[in-house]
């Protein structure tokens, strides 16, 4: 992602170029499908608002006066999956404890390489520190986009990072992965 240029080619997104919008595809399309899995909960949910970005990211982008294009780009992402939250709300399909089993059935290139482990380490946080650690390690955003992302106070985003941090270290050193 560091010689996409995220800004030249959501413009050219808005200006109609099919070619920019497969180069966002193909260069964020995992960032932003684990961003969504930490607000759903549940794959199926989460690719749906995943495509569903993509299919109005278009309109979206043409309509939208944007001034830093990641978090942008994340909130649209977050927008999807709120609206499908409010659809869905009573038929939830296959929560993330049961995305192990998922895993065997899905494209690994997908889940940008997560193992049952990391899947299992994200459940030990809490929806807002899972939201944030996501945006921040998968979606490569700083904090301070991801508190515009999110729309809270950066000191937020700062203390729930770090203990979010120390909840996986932990999570990570009863499972022997750390020392």
């Amino acid at each position: 992602m560091d010689k996409f240029n995220l800004d030249k080619c959501i413009k050219a997104v808005a200006k109609g170029s099919e070619q920019a919008l497969k180069n966002l595809y193909d260069n964020y399309k995992n960032p932003m499908f684990q961003f969504a899995l930490s607000i759903v909960k549940d794959y199926d949910l989460a690719e749906e608002a995943v495509q569903d970005t993509f299919v109005n990211i278009i309109s979206y982008s043409k309509n939208s006066r944007i001034d830093n294009s990641k978090s942008w780009l994340f909130a649209v992402v977050k927008h999807q999956c709120l609206k499908i939250l409010r659809q869905e709300h009573t038929d939830q399909k296959s929560p993330i404890e049961d995305f192990s089993e998922t895993l065997s059935t899905a494209d690994s290139t997908e889940i940008v390489g997560n193992s049952v482990d990391d899947i299992e380490a994200l459940q030990c946080l809490d929806d807002l520190e899972r939201q944030i650690v996501t945006l921040c390690i998968y979606g490569q955003l700083t904090q301070k986009q991801t508190a515009q992302t999110l729309n809270i106070p950066y000191m937020k985003v700062r203390s729930k990072y770090n203990y979010a941090v120390k909840k996986l270290r932990k999570f990570y050193i009863e499972r022997g992965r750390f020392s």
